[in-house]
């Protein structure tokens, strides 16, 4: 368990599951026969106890280094849920993200919106009814990207 988290901070139920296929990839390698779920949890708490492993200070890092990017809330909190943390703590980090009023930097989404619409426009061209039908797609764009609606008309207002 040591060698995975010697490469980085990991949410508790992923180190498990990484644990636990190390046993079904290497069946008759005597090494690994004692990597059960149940020794998996047993060896937890000390984990916790040594600092090795610590969930919130995974989850913050993720949090830290997915707010910055092209995401928007809801995909990050889908991202998160994905890396096996807990949906509990990810939903007390986005709240309390929320509440500092911190804002993501939305330059890099911007950016991007800007090139979907130029390249929207290429494909419809610049005829009037064709351009509500670009403001649409590129709604639904940011919506993909977990966006919400207050969101995304904020980023095509800057468009």
């Amino acid at each position: 368990m040591l060698d995975y988290l010697s490469s980085g901070d990991m949410a508790e139920q992923r180190l498990i599951d990484r644990v636990v296929r190390l046993r079904l990839r290497y069946p008759h390698a005597e090494r690994y026969r004692n990597y059960t779920v149940e020794n998996a949890r047993k060896v937890l708490p000390a984990l916790r106890r040594d600092g090795y492993l610590d969930e919130e200070r995974y989850a913050r890092h993720v949090l830290e280094k997915l707010k910055d990017k092209r995401d928007g809330l809801r995909s990050i909190q889908r991202k998160m849920l994905s890396r096996k943390i807990e949906r509990d703590l990810v939903t007390r980090l986005l709240q309390e993200f929320e509440q500092t009023g911190e804002k993501q930097n939305l330059e890099k989404i911007i950016a991007a919106a800007q090139g979907k619409k130029e390249r929207l426009i290429e494909k419809f061209g610049s005829h009037p009814k064709k351009k509500y039908q670009i403001r649409a797609k590129l709604y639904s764009w940011l919506a993909m990207r977990g966006y919400s609606s207050e969101e995304s008309s904020e980023i095509l207002k800057k468009l």
